[in-house]
């Protein structure tokens, strides 16, 4: 009965690992993202003063 424990707890800490593993993933994806959209906005902005200037002149 204590091999069984044992061998339930050990699987919980693989999948553990398996979880995290994938979070730790998903969370560099996202940072990733996030870090292009702060791009892409930067983008806008400074084609948005670019268009602004234009019109004004």
């Amino acid at each position: 009965m204590s091999l069984f424990f044992m061998n339930m707890s050990q699987d919980a800490q693989c999948i553990e690992r398996k979880l995290t593993f994938e979070l730790e993933n998903q969370k560099e994806t996202l940072l990733k993202e996030k870090r292009n959209l702060s791009d892409l906005e930067n983008d806008l902005y400074y084609q948005k003063q670019n268009l602004a200037k234009e019109v004004n002149s």
